[in-house]
């Protein structure tokens, strides 16, 4: 295994990393980045906790116009942030304040899929599903769930929520096995939260299909992602605190002008064997990774043709061939870089993972 440590002093990036596992949502500025987390209260209500990087830790925080984070109506809501130290440095943006729910896709195995809606953990509420079908115990639990689409309604305090989860059906490739573990594929397959692709939303993998179904603003946060395929990107994309895992038969492939960004700790990886990592054939394309790691690929980004890679803090782990493979390269200076980041790879390409 060959192993290197990049390291630059020439600049000094101020960490984006989240202070705590307490937050699980984030929105940034090139001033702030607040970390954020939404919980859902008794009678309808719900509040918000957070904490702020950036600007000179003296900050005025407004919800909706008012110092208020509790007590908040289910809905949309505006969030600002204004640095007492510099009050030209205001960062705004909105939040949904909504019931939710924990889905986990049906195993390998079976259609035994679940629902766990009282993730709030507030007492007294009543629960159903539509379509009215699975196993409801205890209340806000269901389960012998095949995959599709469900409405779930909470109830009580004199109103009622709905939030809709959809559950997803792993095919042969997702259901993948290893010599040590032949449940690693399903394992991944039925994570909390996961989506599986290709899916009914998204039939053809592309990152204009990803971001229509689970994006805004050409921005993808804090999303998990089972893929099977070839994923183009035919749109420019930022990937934002996001978990990618991919089949063997899988990869990223950028088309002839768009780009790729990876940024706050998204992580793509493989699920059982080596995975193809990701391709970028034009010196239209820029890949950018920024506090992200990428792991279990053959090679981990190979860039041709003067395509550009801008590369701070982020890990290289566990590639086969080549962590980093730059061929037909022409510009003399290049401009991308690689800062602050750790490189390992195999040197060759074992059998298996």
């Amino acid at each position: 295994m060959l192993l290197y440590t990049l390291i630059t002093s020439q600049l000094n990036f101020p960490s984006t990393n989240p202070p705590s596992t307490a937050f699980d949502q984030v929105k940034w500025d090139e001033k702030f980045t607040v970390y954020y987390k939404l919980t859902f209260g008794n009678n309808c209500l719900g509040s918000i906790n957070y904490s702020i990087r950036g600007g000179s830790g003296n900050y005025t925080v407004l919800i909706d116009g008012q110092n208020n984070t509790q007590n908040l109506s289910f809905g949309a809501h505006t969030f600002s942030v204004q640095d007492v130290n510099n009050p030209t440095c205001v960062f705004t943006f909105g939040f949904d304040l909504k019931f939710d729910g924990i889905g986990l896709n049906p195993n390998c195995v079976n259609s035994n899929g679940y629902i766990f809606a009282n993730k709030g953990g507030v007492p007294n509420l009543t629960y159903s599903i539509s379509p009215n079908i699975g196993t409801q115990n205890p209340a806000g639990t269901f389960s012998n769930l095949p995959a599709g689409t469900y409405i779930i309604t909470a109830s009580g305090s004199g109103c009622s929520i709905t939030t809709t989860i959809t559950l997803y059906q792993p095919n042969a490739n997702h259901c993948c096995t290893t010599t040590s573990n032949p449940n690693a594929g399903s394992n991944i397959a039925s994570m909390p939260y996961i989506i599986l692709l290709p899916n009914t939303q998204v039939a053809n993998l592309t990152s204009a299909n990803l971001l229509s179904n689970y994006g805004s603003n050409g921005v993808i946060q804090g999303k998990k992602f089972y893929i099977d395929g070839i994923l183009t990107i035919d749109a420019d994309i930022t990937l934002d605190a996001c978990e990618l895992w991919f089949t063997s038969t899988s990869s990223i492939a950028l088309d002839a002008t768009h780009d790729l960004n990876m940024i706050n700790n998204t992580i793509l990886q493989a699920s059982c064997d080596w995975w193809g990592g990701i391709t970028a054939s034009n010196s239209a394309n820029k890949i950018t990774m920024t506090n992200s790691t990428l792991k279990n690929a053959k090679f981990g980004l190979h860039v041709l043709n003067d395509a550009l890679i801008e590369i701070n803090g982020s890990t290289f782990a566990d590639c086969g061939q080549h962590a980093i493979y730059m061929s037909q390269m022409n510009l003399n200076p290049y401009p991308g870089f690689i800062l602050n980041t750790t490189i390992s790879s195999q040197n060759n390409l074992p059998s298996t993972i």
